[in-house]
């Protein structure tokens, strides 16, 4: 897959070498995951109020910081069903999180219009839409691949999976493409979602 070996480069010549400094300096992968989260949800902030660049960067950082919690754990042989349990859960906290910021930040903006037609409450509102739209399936198809796993089912295809949407979300922020970002994420991901399903379907018949 296309996927995979954009993949292999950067695991072997990022991932693995600051893994390694990781481990040399004391810090676990649960530690990491922690401190991923943390900054994921710090990018959050900054969208409510505002800082759409700023927090586009924070999200962007955290969640790729979050790729190194299980290298590390391969590259020391320490892998824990409970840091794989936590690497998961605060996985999908993270970026749910980042959805809810958009929310309120829209939210904030309609508050502050004072007249029903204005093209800023207009986006606002389709914002909001969107990004319920994004939220639900989003995490929808997290659910629907862990599902999959447990039947025994290959859940590696899919359209977008959540690096993509980490991606897109932060270059929407950074560029101010918000609305459009939100947008892509959550067609893809119903696309990724009706992909999932129809390949647990076949696999089960």
């Amino acid at each position: 897959m296309i996927r995979d070996k954009i993949r292999a480069p950067i695991t072997k010549y990022i991932e693995i070498p600051i893994a390694k400094l990781f481990n040399n300096i004391g810090v676990t992968p649960t530690q990491i995951t922690i401190i991923s989260l943390l900054i994921s949800i710090s990018g959050g902030v900054f969208v409510i109020y505002d800082s759409l660049f700023l927090g586009g960067l924070l999200f962007l950082f955290g969640s790729s910081l979050d790729l190194l919690d299980g290298t590390l754990s391969r590259l020391t042989n320490n892998s824990t069903q409970t840091g794989a349990l936590l690497d998961s859960v605060f996985d999908r906290l993270g970026e749910a999180f980042m959805m809810l910021s958009l929310i309120i930040l829209s939210l904030r903006n309609l508050e502050e219009v004072l007249t029903p037609t204005n093209i800023t409450q207009s986006s606002d509102s389709i914002l909001i839409v969107l990004t319920v739209v994004a939220l639900i399936s989003s995490q929808t198809v997290s659910y629907v691949r862990a599902r999959g796993e447990s039947l025994n089912v290959d859940m590696k295809s899919g359209l977008i999976t959540r690096p993509e949407r980490v991606l897109l979300i932060s270059l929407g922020l950074v560029t101010n493409y918000i609305t459009l970002a939100v947008a892509i994420v959550a067609l893809f991901s119903i696309v990724t979602l009706i992909q999932r399903l129809v390949n647990i379907i076949k696999a089960m018949k």
